[in-house]
Parts: C-alpha cells; sequence; structure tokens
C-alpha cells in the first residue's frame, strides 16, 4: 500500500495537520476486518476507489457505501473491512480547531460518522458530487481547500483555552492528570468538563487516557522491548493489572494480543509516532 501526506495552504495550517492519501490494490491481506483504536483525531474522508465498510465493537455493520463522511472521536474500538481497490483522500484535523472550523459540536459525531451536509445543515453543498466528478488529486485537494476555507468565513472566536490544555497533554503524552490541568481555570469542573466535552467530543480525562495508550502504541509498533510492567510504570499506572484493563477498555484486546494483530490499513492510518 502507498501512503503519503500532504501539507495544507497557510491560510488551514493552524486548523488542519495535514491531508493523507491512501492507495492500495485488492490485496487479500488488506480485504479482511481490522481493527480501528482511538487515537484522539477527527478527520474528514473521500473514498475515491470502492469504500469501506464499517463495524462497532461487537462487529455490527454501522456504515456501509459511505463515500464522504466526517469521523468524530473514537471512545472505544471499531473495525474497518475494504472492500476492494483502495483509495482514500483524508484531512486531520487539529483537534479543538475542528470545532472552530464547522462551528458544530463535536459531541453530536462522537463514535458516528457524519456526512458534511448533515453535520453543517447544509443539504444544497455539493461536495460529494464535486469530489466524484473531479479530474484527479489535484483538483480534489483543492475541492477541499475551498471548502474549508469556506467554513473560516464564518468561524467562531478561539478557544486558546482548550488549545492550550489540549497541547499540554499531548506535550506529556497524556501523563498528566486533569485535576492539575485544571488548577486556576475560573470554572467549575462540572462546567468545565460538559463544555469540553460539548466542543470535542469527549472529556478531558478520556482524552488524556487515549493519548497516553495512543504514546504505548507507538512503543509497542517500534519493537520496543520493554515489560509490560515496566511500561506501565513508565506511563504511570500503579501497576501492571491497571494497564492492561485500561489498554483493554479501550482497545478491546490485550497489549499482547494487540501485537499478534494483522491490521495493515490501519496501522498505516494510526498518527504519527
Amino acid at each position: 500500500m502507498k501512503y503519503f501526506k500532504i501539507l495544507p495552504p497557510p491560510a488551514l495550517k493552524e486548523y488542519v495537520q495535514y491531508y493523507w492519501v491512501l492507495k492500495g490494490s485488492r490485496e487479500e491481506k488488506t480485504l479482511q476486518v481490522q481493527r480501528v483504536v482511538p487515537d484522539g483525531n477527527v478527520e474528514l474522508f473521500f473514498h475515491f476507489k470502492d469504500c469501506y465498510e464499517r463495524y462497532d465493537q461487537d462487529l455490527k455493520l454501522t456504515h456501509e457505501n459511505t463515500r464522504i463522511g466526517i469521523s468524530g472521536h473514537l471512545k472505544k474500538n471499531t473495525y474497518i473491512k475494504p472492500k476492494g481497490e483502495t483509495g482514500i483522500l483524508g484531512v486531520r484535523f487539529n483537534t479543538v480547531r475542528a470545532f472552530e472550523l464547522f462551528k458544530v459540536p463535536l459531541s453530536e459525531i462522537t463514535d458516528d460518522i457524519a456526512h458534511p451536509n448533515d453535520l453543517l445543515k447544509r443539504p444544497d453543498y455539493r461536495l460529494e458530487e464535486k469530489l466524484i466528478n473531479s479530474a484527479d488529486l489535484s483538483e480534489q485537494i483543492g475541492i477541499l481547500n475551498h471548502f474549508l476555507q469556506e467554513q473560516l468565513a464564518h468561524k467562531n472566536d478561539k478557544d486558546d483555552l482548550l488549545a492550550h490544555l489540549i497541547g499540554i497533554v499531548h506535550q506529556h503524552s497524556g501523563r498528566i492528570r486533569s485535576q492539575t490541568l485544571l488548577n486556576g481555570i475560573q470554572l467549575s469542573n462540572r462546567q468545565f468538563n460538559r463544555n469540553f466535552g460539548k466542543k470535542i467530543g469527549i472529556n478531558l480525562k478520556l482524552l488524556s487516557r487515549i493519548v497516553k495508550i495512543r504514546a504505548i502504541i507507538c512503543e509497542l509498533n517500534r519493537g520496543n522491548k520493554t515489560k509490560l510492567t515496566e511500561l506501565a510504570y513508565k506511563f504511570d499506572y500503579c501497576d501492571q493489572a491497571h494497564f492492561i484493563n485500561d489498554f483493554k477498555q479501550l482497545i478491546g484486546i490485550s497489549p499482547s494480543e494487540f501485537l499478534k494483530e494483522q491490521n495493515p490499513v490501519s496501522e498505516i492510518l494510526f498518527p504519527d509516532c
């Protein structure tokens, strides 16, 4: 499979981490059901080849023939299954700025996928049609650039506090207590968490857990030979059992089982380590 990234134009740099493209043939090993894990990101995707099927944690089919969509934060693992030739153009957003860009509470799409027309309540918008009728990848990226810059024309005020707090979470790889982050904020914990969850789609504590587990997966994928007990202590778990339980709650299986799985598509799409 071929995977590469494209940087956004300067006007979108604050809102978009990067565009990404994934291409692949109908190889048998990529046509299996594959685990997708929470990664703390919101994305827009467009299938310019065959669509994928998506299943929930219990392998119940939730989406099929979804050509385009905006995928919200995952709170637990899901599954995907390529149905043929892979061709995907994706947009990975900066966590806070996605809310500001679309002006819609991201809680509306947590653990779900929404068509851009439905999310933005613009049934007349022809984004999907334009992308389908485009000549090539370059034109598709131009169409998405125009679409996203249109959203900027009516964007909300920036929430620099949330951006700052999320930045700290990533800086510490999730190894920081929510209460520590909230010290000095002129809101009650309940008010803050309600606001955070509505805008971002998940609460601050869960985001920290996801970022931490993501950092651990990066270490495991790099072939880190550290024992699970040592890894647990490195990431501030009180013991190995607590670490494995947290891992299983978010990923669905234990770390050792995760390492044995083959997920060629989702591994490529996993955030950079």
